[in-house]
């Protein structure tokens, strides 16, 4: 068992990420054996440039509004809302609206 207190995760910058700051609470093959659990903060109209998921996502909407497209869909995530994108999947997405957007980030990395 891990628990991480509020405040202890580490600053997390994805590549390809732009207008965010994340923390990850906890991080695949060193708290955990196969998942991450990051919590993502977007300003307006940041985002996530088109590219191939590295892994297994799952994004849970907390607060604003996020635009996910992939190459075959589109759709808001809102509070609430959780999408899941397989690995290798290209997708890319922004956040709507004036006020910031916070997602959970559950990712699980392939294999090597």
């Amino acid at each position: 068992m891990k628990l991480v207190k509020k405040g202890q995760g580490q600053p997390d910058q994805a590549p390809g990420h732009y207008g965010q700051a994340g923390i990850t609470m906890l991080a695949a093959g060193k708290d955990t054996q196969r998942v991450s659990f990051i919590i993502s903060h977007f300003v307006p109209g940041g985002g996530v440039n088109k590219g191939a998921a590295p892994g297994e996502l799952i994004y849970y909407g907390l607060t604003g509004s996020l635009r996910v497209k992939t190459n075959s869909e589109e759709f808001i995530l809102e509070p609430g809302d959780a999408i899941y994108i397989p690995a290798g999947e290209e997708r890319e997405f922004q956040a709507i609206g004036s006020d910031p957007t916070t997602i959970l980030v559950v990712f699980s990395p392939n294999p090597k």
